[in-house]
């Protein structure tokens, strides 16, 4: 049954206003008003206690057009809802609900005639709640001074609220949005859209992000054993991009917790990229070489250009809900969210949606191929010590929100068939676990610079471990053989590629990939050395990318200098043995 006491329907067309009449009260609506022309529908609401809760309208009316309606419902305030209906064509029908929109009032749907009696039907289902509920908030007027801010940010009132983000492949949950809230002992509880533009007033915008910043970190510290491969990710204002003394905090509350970059995202709304980006690149760039990511937040509402998205450091593009919700009826966001899509990952970034409702919109991105999502479906905000709970809680809930087939655990590399003569091979070379030497660094440093990628490896495959004779980017010495990509690239003669590990299904829950170092692009040539795959030379990213026929020619020409090496080890040690 609707919640719906009370509807006004306006047609010339007297059969479509018994037919839609009948269809309203069959679904619980028991006072439905019918008029074949505007002005007499207009004189009824014109009255303060019409009580109506929402007007069913068609465009084309013959005294008065339902844009001129329209108008008059803005001038009259009307704080109900308005559902469009008309045989004009779709985008005609989108412009009206733009314009309706525009000017201040609710339209809870638009429907193309004839009239669909299960579409109305669930239209009004829908609708929960009057939309002057929302409308009528009122407008805060108390005052909250500097020192009153100040106080909340050093007590610890602005405290963060999570919302998880859940990979659309994996269903596992990736990370957390932090959110500010303010439940102040004096005032109650005072909403972002208050709070936000005070601290950015005052200058104390910084100081609330370092604190929500040190207050998760040490939260997810605490809880370690359960968050430790949680990714963070915090809402940016621009005025900190506006000034280096923020990075320069936020490098000093990493350093003191001993927190790793990697482990952040920083999310900046689009709306501000529209600045003088001269202002803010320089944190950008800082906070990018320190493997922090960035995020274009709310993407689709603000201005941004593609010489933007070209030249800003960003890695993550997220989308509007707005974009999502209206894509089952709105060809024209359809369009828009396909392309953004696909210019995202052209540009070698990462997706995520937000304001993910049901079933059908996860659905739909990840077929459109987001990687991450958010929203209701998947949890609401909730305060920081609900998350561990909620994350146990998780294993369950996945099932009944993915129809739900466990993802296969990390597939092991299988063992190539002289493997005896290729461990042979090996440790011949007496170079396990030996001092760094400049002819393989100068080989990885060129490799690096050539692919330009953060992690290039010669990476030597043990019998139960991978070791790394020469590395950039990378602290790590070995990791064991079993999780290790180069396990794989052995087992070919030709450069063994991954290109987004999160969308292959034998890496996606790899360690290596779900957390630290959190590779998602890997480049393998085997090094070939007397007929046995010893190893290989291998470039490693934290972000998906191509790798073109030319960068494969590469890789094997320097691949071959460094299996030159080895032969000379060899042809050394062989003399040396004669001696």
């Amino acid at each position: 049954m609707t919640e719906m006491k009370h509807v006004v329907i306006v047609d010339d067309d007297h059969f479509v206003l018994r037919t839609t009449s009948f269809q309203v009260k069959g679904i619980g609506c028991h006072q439905v008003q019918t008029f074949d022309n505007a002005r007499d529908a207009l004189a009824l609401l014109a009255h303060s206690d019409h009580g109506v809760e929402a007007v069913i309208l068609d465009l084309n009316m013959p005294d008065i057009t339902g844009i001129d309606m329209i108008r008059c419902l803005a001038d009259q305030q009307f704080p109900g809802h308005i559902i469009l209906f008309s045989g004009e064509d779709l985008y005609t029908l989108e412009a009206v609900e733009k314009l309706a929109q525009a000017r201040g009032l609710s339209v809870a749907a638009r429907i193309s005639k004839p009239v669909d009696s299960q579409q109305l039907r669930q239209v009004l289902l829908n609708i929960k709640q009057p939309a002057e509920a929302i409308l009528s908030k009122p407008a805060i007027t108390r005052t909250i001074s500097k020192q009153r801010l100040q106080q909340a940010i050093l007590h610890n009132e602005l405290t963060p609220w999570l919302q998880p983000k859940i990979h659309l492949i994996n269903q596992e949950v990736f990370g957390v949005e932090v959110l500010a809230r303010w439940s102040a002992p004096d005032l109650g509880n005072i909403f972002p859209d208050e709070f936000i533009p005070l601290l950015e007033r005052y200058d104390l915008i910084d100081e609330m992000t370092l604190s929500l910043t040190r207050q998760v970190i040490a939260f997810f510290r605490e809880h370690h054993h359960s968050l430790e491969q949680i990714h963070i990710a915090i809402n940016l204002s621009m005025k900190s991009l506006q000034q280096s003394s923020f990075f320069i905090a936020l490098e000093n509350v990493l350093a003191h917790y001993n927190e790793s970059p990697g482990r952040f995202t920083f999310e900046v709304t689009e709306s501000c990229l529209n600045r003088d980006m001269a202002e803010v690149l320089d944190v950008l760039s800082s906070l990018r070489l320190k493997r922090i990511s960035l995020s274009i937040d709310d993407f689709g509402t603000g201005y941004s250009n593609l010489t933007q998205l070209k030249d800003l450091p960003f890695d993550e593009l997220k989308l509007d809900k707005s974009f999502v919700s209206s894509v089952w009826d709105n060809s024209k966001s359809q369009i828009i969210l396909h392309n953004s899509i696909n210019l995202a990952k052209q540009l070698n970034m990462t997706v995520v949606a937000e304001g993910i409702e049901t079933s059908q919109e996860m659905e739909l991105v990840k077929q459109m191929g987001v990687d991450y999502a958010q929203g209701y479906y998947f949890a609401r905000p909730m305060p920081m010590d609900r998350f561990p709970v909620w994350l146990e809680e998780w294993s369950e809930l996945r099932y009944q929100l993915f129809s739900f087939v466990p993802v296969q655990p990390a597939f092991p590399p299988e063992t190539p068939k002289r493997e005896s003569y290729r461990l042979q091979v090996l440790r011949s070379l007496n170079i396990l676990d030996t001092h760094k030497e400049e002819a393989f660094d100068r080989i990885t440093r060129i490799a690096q610079r050539a692919f330009d990628v953060p992690v290039v490896l010669v990476s030597l495959v043990d019998s139960d471990r991978q070791w790394f004779k020469s590395k950039v980017g990378l602290d790590a010495t070995q990791t064991s053989r079993e999780i290790s990509f180069c396990g794989h690239a052995i087992m070919s003669e030709e450069t063994f590629l991954v290109e987004d590990a999160l969308n292959d299904h034998r890496f996606s829950s790899n360690p290596l990939v779900t957390g630290e170092p959190g590779i998602r692009f890997y480049a393998g040539q085997p090094l070939s050395v007397r007929g046995g795959n010893v190893g290989t030379l291998c470039c490693i990213d934290f972000k998906p990318r191509a790798f073109t026929e030319q960068d494969k020619q590469l890789m094997a020409d320097l691949a071959e200098l460094v299996v030159q090496e080895m032969e000379l080890r060899l042809q050394a040690l062989s003399a040396a043995d004669q001696y």
